[in-house]
Protein backbone atom coordinates (compact mmCIF):
# COMPACT_ATOMS: atom_id res chain seq x y z
CA UNK A 1 0.00 0.00 0.00
CA UNK A 2 1.42 3.21 -0.76
CA UNK A 3 2.41 5.54 2.11
CA UNK A 4 0.92 8.40 -0.34
CA UNK A 5 -2.96 9.17 -0.36
CA UNK A 6 -4.41 12.48 -1.72
CA UNK A 7 -8.40 13.24 -3.00
CA UNK A 8 -7.30 15.48 -5.90
CA UNK A 9 -8.98 13.20 -8.28
CA UNK A 10 -12.05 14.19 -6.62
CA UNK A 11 -11.20 17.79 -6.60
CA UNK A 12 -10.35 17.85 -3.00
CA UNK A 13 -7.47 19.52 -1.83
CA UNK A 14 -6.16 19.08 1.79
CA UNK A 15 -3.32 19.06 4.07
CA UNK A 16 -4.17 15.67 5.80
CA UNK A 17 -5.98 12.82 5.18
CA UNK A 18 -6.51 10.55 7.69
CA UNK A 19 -7.55 7.16 7.38
CA UNK A 20 -9.07 4.18 8.92
CA UNK A 21 -9.06 6.30 12.19
CA UNK A 22 -9.75 4.06 15.38
CA UNK A 23 -13.27 4.99 17.56
CA UNK A 24 -11.33 6.75 19.93
CA UNK A 25 -9.11 9.03 18.11
CA UNK A 26 -12.96 9.76 15.83
CA UNK A 27 -14.12 10.82 19.24
CA UNK A 28 -10.76 12.53 20.34
CA UNK A 29 -10.84 15.15 17.11
CA UNK A 30 -14.45 15.36 17.68
CA UNK A 31 -14.23 16.81 20.89
CA UNK A 32 -10.95 18.74 20.17
CA UNK A 33 -12.19 20.23 17.15
CA UNK A 34 -16.20 20.67 17.30
CA UNK A 35 -18.13 23.24 18.91
CA UNK A 36 -20.49 21.52 21.30
CA UNK A 37 -19.07 17.80 21.10
CA UNK A 38 -19.87 15.75 23.38
CA UNK A 39 -20.09 12.25 25.08
CA UNK A 40 -23.32 10.91 25.91
CA UNK A 41 -23.78 8.68 29.01
CA UNK A 42 -24.06 5.66 26.55
CA UNK A 43 -20.92 6.31 24.96
CA UNK A 44 -22.57 8.11 21.51
CA UNK A 45 -21.10 10.88 19.92
CA UNK A 46 -22.87 13.77 20.13
CA UNK A 47 -23.01 16.61 17.85
CA UNK A 48 -25.27 19.77 16.34
CA UNK A 49 -25.87 19.51 12.68
CA UNK A 50 -26.64 22.91 12.49
CA UNK A 51 -29.23 24.68 10.51
CA UNK A 52 -29.99 22.16 8.03
CA UNK A 53 -30.82 19.41 10.29
CA UNK A 54 -33.11 17.20 8.20
CA UNK A 55 -32.56 14.93 5.27
CA UNK A 56 -33.12 17.24 1.63
CA UNK A 57 -36.37 15.62 0.29
CA UNK A 58 -33.86 14.56 -2.94
CA UNK A 59 -32.28 12.12 -1.14
CA UNK A 60 -34.64 9.35 -1.14
CA UNK A 61 -33.37 6.00 -2.28
CA UNK A 62 -35.81 2.79 -3.33
CA UNK A 63 -34.41 -0.52 -3.02
CA UNK A 64 -36.47 -3.14 -5.27
CA UNK A 65 -36.92 -6.11 -3.07
CA UNK A 66 -39.26 -9.01 -3.99
CA UNK A 67 -41.68 -8.63 -0.88
CA UNK A 68 -42.58 -4.79 -1.66
CA UNK A 69 -42.05 -5.10 -5.30
CA UNK A 70 -45.50 -4.85 -6.24
CA UNK A 71 -46.43 -2.22 -3.47
CA UNK A 72 -43.65 1.01 -5.54
CA UNK A 73 -45.28 2.46 -8.74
Amino acid sequence: MSTSFNLLQYGIKNKETIRNASPAQLYQMAILFENGAAISDKGALILESGVKTGRSPKDKRIIERPESVNDIW
